[in-house]
């Protein structure tokens, strides 16, 4: 038969208040914590100034209050060069993607160049006679709401309709991310 060890009465009681706390912390359920244990630190009341500008000229954060922002945060929107090379690359790799005259291999290495490393992870299995696109509207490309200084969504016409190419920006360059085909029409 095995004997239970029973906790001394203040751990007991520290633990059962962790325990009943849910969350809490320790020391304001059960009272002071023994010399040497860690402590939550007082939550700070959130602070309604508005924000100090930025030196760096990015608009300041919104203030904030208990639960997050006051208002809604307004992404930058790309420079005018950005936003060129973001329809530029969304077009570009829509067209590598539509050369379904090529073979398998030959088709990958055309598009594996435009996609993040996550994105190529998935598009490496796309088999390219499934691939339903075969012309782009050069010219067609344009940048939807959605954009911001570091992530872009483009529209470019195609032959099967209106695809979202969304790219992320990495240093200098975007990225594909994803090609999201047009919906189908409704029945």
């Amino acid at each position: 038969m095995t004997r239970r060890r029973r906790l001394p009465f203040p751990l007991a009681l520290l633990a059962a208040a962790a325990v009943a706390g849910c969350g809490q912390n320790a020391a304001t359920t059960a009272g002071p914590a023994p010399a040497g244990f860690p402590t939550a630190p007082a939550t700070a009341p959130a602070s309604t100034a508005p924000p100090a500008p930025s030196r760096s000229g990015e608009p300041a954060p919104p203030p904030l209050d208990d639960f997050g922002p006051t208002e809604p945060a307004t992404p930058a929107p790309p420079d005018p060069a950005s936003a060129e090379l973001a329809r530029d690359r969304a077009t570009a790799f829509l067209r590598a993607f539509a050369r379904t005259d090529l073979d398998q291999q030959a088709w990958w290495n055309g598009v594996e160049g435009y996609l993040t490393p996550a994105a190529a992870a998935i598009y490496r299995w796309t088999d390219v006679a499934n691939v339903p696109v075969h012309k782009v509207e050069e010219g067609s490309a344009r940048l939807l709401p959605a954009t911001t200084r570091y992530r872009a969504e483009v529209a470019v016409d195609t032959d099967d309709g209106t695809y979202t190419v969304v790219l992320v920006r990495t240093g200098d360059d975007w990225l594909v991310d994803r090609a999201i085909p047009p919906r189908p029409p409704a029945p």
